[in-house]
């Protein structure tokens, strides 16, 4: 009898130790076997696991995961010879893709990235456009056309009322030249001027503001160019606008240096943008620009980026030509032509601010051309790379006219890049889940898909209750060592 109560015994502990084995690979199946139901568009088409805690409509109930798990756990129990029943499963903690201003995305968009940090010149861009955007040097083109016309109309009202007659005015339109000073003539000088005598065709700045007025894709594209139509669904129902659900996960989320700007390169991979659509499958047509502005349609988000690319080069150029003295000699001239002999330096440093600004803008329409239909336009000009003339102001009217191409320009994407290393990794990531969350709703299965339903962390408690082999053991004494409890934690990395 001893002998067969220690051979039972035995039989008992091995039991024992099948149960904590079975017991514990069985609650980690199940909570990496929650995470293996990902939304499957999320994965296919943007490399992101998320487990739908709405599976696909526009709710979200943990206890619908739990009672899945539940069913799937006891029809596995059933089929074991531990003679075990589940007690609990329960979600203790789960984490959201949008937690932390989409945080977890930041960190697997990192991952999908293989390449490293640094491509070639993308640091001399940052620079430029840091520079650009921060500088305390920084000039208000527009105002200074404003006030360059200005001065011009004060310098015609001020002839007019000296009695002179219209056609002294000094309105380029008139196409009415000075006179040579008298001694000039007296001596008999001919020295070359900086425009070799050559008359503008039409006052630069007042042609600018006329140019400014008019809508700027029009300045920039054919008219023939077919622009995307697509806007958002509901612009104001998207991650990045409305109130989001947070995760219950206590884990903070960190992103390095290196994370930040491999998330950039997986945005430029995985995101389309103008002249790089993707086509059908993506609610915009111009993604990398609405990350970037946030709009709600396409047409309002190229507008916006190709404005603020202007403002680039405008203030670019702007110094370039300042640096130039062959055209700042132009400049001066031609303000003389504009002004007239007036006495007051203040009115003609005025003038020539406008005519720089003007200048400037009409440089940079030519740079944006180049760049949209896939060109490099040059980062820092030489006067050999300068593209207009500011006495053939109309004949730039023509958007088949662009800037000299430069082989160590800066393209369109490039420019793209620089600004998504600038801007809140926060922002961008939402509203590139506003993108994926409007895309994967194009298809009827999935029409009610939230980012912030998307658990890629969990943490469950599993409870499980054994019985014994044998009934001839004390089971009041063996009953602890058949309930036990388990903690599993599990997260897409």
């Amino acid at each position: 009898m001893l002998i067969m109560t220690l051979l039972l015994t035995l039989a008992e502990g091995v039991h024992l130790l099948g149960l904590a084995a079975g017991q514990k690979q069985l609650s980690t199946y199940a909570t990496e076997g929650a995470l293996g139901e990902y939304n499957r568009i999320l994965w296919e088409e943007y490399g992101i696991l998320g487990m739908d805690a709405g599976y696909g409509q526009d709710r979200f109930d943990p206890s619908e995961l739990e009672q899945r798990l539940r069913v799937r756990l006891e029809e596995e129990l059933g089929d074991t010879l531990y003679q075990t029943s589940l007690t609990s499963c329960a979600i203790r903690s789960y984490q959201l893709l949008t937690d932390q201003r989409a945080g977890p995305f930041i960190r697997q968009a990192a991952r999908q990235e293989v390449g490293q940090l640094g491509q070639t010149g993308i640091d001399r861009i940052i620079d430029y456009v840091r520079g650009a955007e921060s500088t305390s040097d920084k000039r208000d083109l527009s105002s200074m056309l404003q006030e360059g016309q200005g001065a011009l109309e004060q310098v015609q009202k001020e002839k007019r009322e000296e009695g002179k007659s219209a056609k002294d005015s000094p309105d380029i339109s008139e196409k009415k030249s000075e006179e040579k000073s008298g001694d000039q003539a007296e001596s008999g000088e001919k020295e070359r001027s900086p425009s070799n005598g050559r008359k503008p065709k039409a006052n630069p700045i007042r042609t600018a503001l006329e140019w400014k007025s008019k809508a700027i894709l029009a300045q920039v594209l054919p008219p023939d160019n077919k622009l995307s139509e697509a806007s958002l669904p509901d612009g104001k129902d998207c991650p990045s606008k409305r109130k989001r659900l947070q995760g219950t996960s206590e884990e903070k989320i960190e992103t390095d240096l290196k994370d930040q700007g491999l998330f950039r390169l997986y945005l430029r991979d995985h995101f389309s943008r103008f002249g790089k659509e993707q086509g059908k499958g993506h609610a915009l047509s111009y993604e990398m620009e609405y990350i970037l502005c946030g709009k709600e349609s396409d047409k309002r988000n190229l507008e916006a980026m190709v404005g603020r690319l202007l403002a680039l080069r405008e203030l670019d150029n702007c110094r370039c030509l300042l640096g130039d003295p062959a055209r700042m000699a132009q400049v001066e001239e031609l303000a003389v032509l504009l002004a007239g002999a007036t006495l007051n330096p203040a009115v003609l440093q005025l003038v020539k601010g406008g005519i720089v600004a003007a200048w400037a803008y009409l440089e940079s329409i030519l740079d944006i051309r180049l760049v949209l239909t896939g060109g490099k336009a040059a980062l820092l000009k030489s006067p050999a790379e300068w593209t207009s003339d500011i006495y053939e102001f109309p004949i730039y009217l023509d958007t088949a006219v662009k800037a000299r191409e430069s082989s160590a320009g800066i393209s369109y994407e490039m420019y793209l890049m620089a600004l998504l290393l600038l801007a809140d990794s926060g922002d961008l990531a939402l509203r590139a889940m506003d993108l994926m969350e409007a895309s994967i709703r194009q298809e009827e299965a999935y029409g009610g898909t939230r980012m912030d339903h998307m658990i890629c962390g969990l943490n469950m408690h599993y409870g499980y209750e054994a019985r014994t082999y044998f009934q001839i053991l004390p089971k009041k004494t063996m009953l602890p060592w058949y309930q036990r409890e388990y903690e599993e934690t599990c997260a897409y990395q």
